[in-house]
């Protein structure tokens, strides 16, 4: 069940019982799988598998978390939800970093502090979000522009707009307002 699968990385590093079983409840708290604490993971849904993933490394107390494609299988929806439970953690303090590896890039912008684009494995961008959008290594670095970007970047090319490109639908729905 989902309790034995959070276990089981605690168990393998030689936790004590007591502490584990305090970890588990925590990391099921934190992760908001209360419910699924009795199922099998494999009869449940693939947000909720990818809360189990994160609550079983939650419960190893790592430093860093590294997650490759955190939302690769799931909806918009769930996905955006994950990310959220990600940044909860981070602002939580539950770790101290945690990096995301995502080509969805419209769905991670809005939540992520920092972005790194790499080229042939080097880094050539590096910095807050906004600046990082707005740098031409971004703009012709052949990564999936976010459409909130594209249409955006299509206005500056037509001199209808000059300001900072959003990096979210909030910030598009505000800048579009703002030129009416």
């Amino acid at each position: 069940n989902v309790e034995r699968e959070i276990a089981f990385g605690p168990e393998n590093i030689g936790i004590p019982w007591d502490e584990m079983d305090s970890r588990i409840k925590e990391c099921i708290k934190i992760t908001d799988i209360e419910h699924l604490r009795k199922k099998a993971p494999f009869e449940i849904s693939g947000g909720e598998q990818q809360r189990v993933a994160i609550a079983s490394i939650l419960a190893l107390q790592p430093e860093i978390i590294i997650f490759d494609e955190p939302t690769s299988l799931l909806d918009p929806k769930s996905a955006i939800q994950i990310l959220n439970l990600l940044k909860k953690i981070l602002l939580e303090k539950k770790i101290s970093t945690i990096i995301v590896i995502e080509h969805r890039l419209d769905i991670v912008l809005p939540l992520a502090d920092e972005v790194i684009l790499i080229d042939k494995g080097r880094i050539i961008e590096h910095g807050e979000a906004h600046y990082v959008i707005n740098g031409e290594k971004f703009l012709n670095s052949g990564v999936n522009i976010p459409k909130c970007v594209s249409v955006f970047q299509k206005l500056m090319n037509q001199n209808i707009f000059t300001g900072k490109l959003p990096i979210s639908i909030e910030e598009t729905k505000n800048l579009i307002n703002s030129i009416k």
